[in-house]
Parts: C-alpha cells; structure tokens; sequence
C-alpha cells in the first residue's frame, strides 16, 4: 500500500483508499466452484446419484458406482469433523468403497462364477444396499445439524431422497417394469438433487463455513492410487485367476482286467484314440458290450488370422460340419478340432446304451481361460428315451513328455436360458497354457422305452480365445446364457450333431 496521508483522511476516505487497495474479488460462479462446503456437497450428491442410477451395459453398472463411492469418500472426509453424523458416513462410504472397488477385481475371474453358483452377489447386493440407505441417513442427519447451526432450512430434501430410495428398493422387489413409473423415478430423483443443490446454496448464504478437516493424503492422490490399485488388481485377476482351479496328476496305467475289455472293443470298432482316454470305471462300465456304433466329425479352427482365405474357412465351419479332415492333416494356418461320438449297447436288462462324446485338440489354439463342453441329450426326448444321471468324464494333455488327467471342473445338468432350450450336461475346465494334445470327454447312460429308434446328441464346444471382456464370462456362461462380452464377443463355439440308428 502507498504511502498516504493518513492523518487528514475521513472516516468515508478511508474506507474508500481501503477499497481501492484490496484486490479484484473473483466472479460469484468461480467463487462457488472453489468454495469448499459447495465442491464437498457436490462430490456427495454425484456419487449418491452414480450408485443409485446406473447403466446396465459395458460394465457401466459397476464401474460408476465404484467412481461415486470414491467422490462421497472425498466428500465425507472432509466433513468429518463436522458431525458426528459426518463421521458415521465416512466409515460406511469407506466401507462401501471396498466392497465397490473389490467388486471390480472379482469380476475379472472365474471366481465371480462360483460367487454366483451360490448367490453370494445377491446377498452381497443387498448388504450394499443397505450401506447406501445408511449412508443416505446419515448425510440427513448431518444436513439436519448444518441447518440448525446456520438457522436455514429444514432438511426435507434429504429426507426425500431416503424416502425415494426406499421407493426404489419397493418397486425392485415387485419387480416392477413398467416404463412410465421409471421415467418418474428419474423425474423425482433430478427434483430431489435440485432441491438439494437449492438448500445448500442457501446455507452457503448465510455464511455457513465449512473448514476442511486436514488430511495427509490429497484427493487427487487417493483418488489416483485407488485408481492404479484397482487397474493392477484387475490386471493380476485377469492374467493369474481367470482360470478353473483343476487338479492335475499323472495318468495311471492300465490293469489287466480293463486291457482285455479295450481289446473287445477295439474288436467291435471303438477307435483307439477315444478309447485309450478312458478311465478304468467307464472300462469296466463297457464290460459285455453287445454292439458299438461311431461317428466323427474334424474342424478346421483359426485363432484370430487375418487372412481372408481363413477367415471365410473358420465361418464355414462355425456354423456347421462343412469339411470332414479324416485324414488328420492340420490346416497350415489354424489347428484341427476332432469332435467324435460313440455309442456302446450295454449288456443289461434295460436296451441301455453308454455315450462317449470325446475332443481332441492337434496343437494348442491358445488355453488362456476357460473351455466348456456341452451335451444336448438324447433324455430331452422323454417319450422315447430315459438316462441314468451317471455323468462321467475327464480331461487329459500331454506335457513335458507325460500324461496328465484330470476331472472337470464342473460337470453336470442345467436347465438353459429362455433364449435356448431343454435340459444340457455341461462340462467346465481348463488346460494348462502351455499343454499339449489337449483332450476329453463326457459319458452318459441312456436306455430306450421302443425297441427300434434314433439316438442323438448335440455336441457343443466353446473356447475361449480373448481376455478382453468385462465382466470375465466363463465358457460355460456364455453357452447357457447366450450372453456376449461388454468388449466384444471372446469365445468361440463349434458344434454339431451325432445320429445313430439303434435297433
């Protein structure tokens, strides 16, 4: 400041030299922006409203509210010691966060399958939604507390947003799906977040204060490394759990009771490649086979070539059985799928009969997650054939020079999606990375109620040949639910059908 004459300046003078000196205050819109109890309610208002109106698409429905869990984290903490209510909040909004955040890196493995299998998510999407409404509570309280010490308002608007969340929830378990009550839903909610904004600008008027509690860590420092730890445990998931845990051992070898059975029923046609990947219960199941009936079918499959020569071969094939290779020569640029069916006349009472349907990999296509097999069965046909639940099978590869085995995953019945049909056997599983010849098959028993028909099953495989998915769809997912993954389609599903005439 200048030098002035203090001394003969007027009470009105000074207060106008006083002016002059001090400097240019910013424009209200930019004062606002920065003023930390207006930037504190909008972070808490943005994140209430990405957890309570989301997007079921593109993994939208997750990864938005896992951003506003972070923003009402941020706004919370600053809050803290404003209220005990404040306070309370932080701990759910941190609590919530976890569950948001770790939610993120579940769904890149196979894990999230198995979390579902046992409706966990469900129970876990519940336990969310009541930390929302606590949260929700709990930000009523504080505003409720602000308000009295700055004599404004009354709080209603944020006892309407618990109202209407509560509403929310009411309609979700009437299952309500009318459009009409949603659009105003919508409508409500915007007027409540207006309602909202309006009580704290009114606060903000009557120059109620907020001082940001102090904190060690920035915002934007938490908010990146929450970031980074997200990305890079999505990143582990992907790269080391996005595979069936399986349980490998070295192949065993035969007994001299099942050596005498394979010789039989080489004898009646079995081929060797089916049979020798059999295990000693299915062996001895075939004991006194009366007649054995085979089919096969070979795939060429290509891996992501961009040929074009290939990729008109790979549709060919996707669709249906265009080009038998029973010559067992491999396609230069791909690798030979061989789906094969045999069916074995059992010696019982019953005209029952044992389905092998076995695959064969000639060279590795690349196991990087999840493969499936699944059965379209003849016990879909009720009027003429029954089946024992007897479901039998096993996966082998060769590595390192041996043999390995093991069971499936997951093997068993499941009724399809509305957008497929009947009652399938599924197979999960997965092969090392770096196997080879890899292998497996299925087996179930069925018998006849007529003496002369048709036997047939569907045989499905789906392999999975990207990573690029969210959330991490499993082999056997994508078959049953007919879903694609938010980045595209990552499997790969080859298929066809084995017909016999049994009299």
């Amino acid at each position: 400041m200048t030098e002035k004459n203090w001394e003969k300046m007027d009470e009105k003078e000074f207060e106008r030299q006083l002016a002059a000196e001090l400097p240019e205050l910013p424009p209200d819109d930019i004062s606002h922006e920065v003023t930390p109890w207006r930037r504190t309610v909008n972070r808490i208002l943005i994140g209430i409203g990405l957890n309570v109106i989301t997007l079921n698409f593109w993994g939208l429905n997750d990864f938005l509210p896992a951003i506003g869990m972070i923003l009402c984290l941020l706004g919370f903490r600053a809050l803290r010691r404003e209220s005990g209510w404040f306070r309370a909040g932080l701990v759910i909004t941190a609590a919530k966060t976890a569950f948001c955040l770790s939610t993120l890196v579940i769904n890149m493995t196979v894990y999230r399958e198995m979390l579902e299998e046992e409706e966990l998510f469900y129970e876990l999407s519940l336990l969310q939604a009541a930390l929302l409404f606590a949260l929700l509570i709990c930000l009523w309280g504080g505003f409720r507390r602000i308000q009295r010490r700055a004599q404004t308002g009354s709080g209603h608007a944020v006892g309407a947003l618990c109202l209407w969340y509560a509403g929310l929830w009411l309609l979700a378990v009437w299952e309500t799906e009318s459009m009409w009550v949603g659009i105003a839903m919508i409508v409500l909610f915007l007027l409540i977040i207006r309602s909202l904004s309006r009580t704290s600008h009114e606060m903000e008027e009557a120059g109620y204060v907020v001082e940001p509690a102090p904190v060690r860590v920035a915002d934007r420092t938490l908010a990146g490394t929450l970031t980074v730890l997200v990305i890079l445990g999505m990143v582990i998931a992907c790269l080391f759990f996005s595979r069936y845990p399986m349980e490998w051992e070295l192949a065993g070898e035969n007994t001299a009771q099942t050596e005498e059975i394979r010789e039989e029923l080489t004898d009646m046609g079995f081929p060797e490649m089916v049979l020798k990947d059999l295990t000693q219960e299915d062996l001895l199941a075939c004991q006194g086979a009366t007649q054995v009936l085979t089919g096969e079918e070979s795939y060429r499959y290509f891996s992501g070539e961009d040929d074009e020569t290939a990729e008109d071969e790979n549709q060919e094939t996707e669709d249906s059985v265009e080009e038998d290779l029973t010559d067992g020569e491999a396609a230069e640029t791909g690798y030979e799928l061989t789906l094969t069916a045999v069916a074995v006349q059992l010696a019982d009472e019953n005209d029952s009969w044992k389905i092998f349907l076995h695959f064969a990999w000639e060279g590795n296509p690349g196991f990087i997650g999840t493969e499936s097999l699944q059965v379209y069965g003849s016990w879909n046909n009720r009027y003429f054939w029954g089946w024992n639940e007897d479901f039998t099978g096993q996966v082998l590869c060769e590595k390192d020079g041996e043999t390995y085995r093991s069971a499936y995953h997951n093997l068993g019945l499941k009724t399809a999606a509305e957008s497929t049909w009947g009652i399938w056997l599924g197979a999960a599983f997965s092969f090392p990375q770096d196997c080879e010849q890899a292998r497996g098959y299925v087996s179930y028993t069925t018998y006849s109620y007529e003496e002369e028909t048709s036997l047939d099953s569907w045989l499905y495989y789906t392999h999975q040949e990207s990573r690029l998915q969210y959330p991490a769809l499993t082999a056997m997912e994508r078959h049953y639910s007919g879903a694609e993954s938010g980045l595209g389609d990552a499997f790969e599903t080859l298929y066809t059908q084995f017909y016999f005439e049994v009299e």
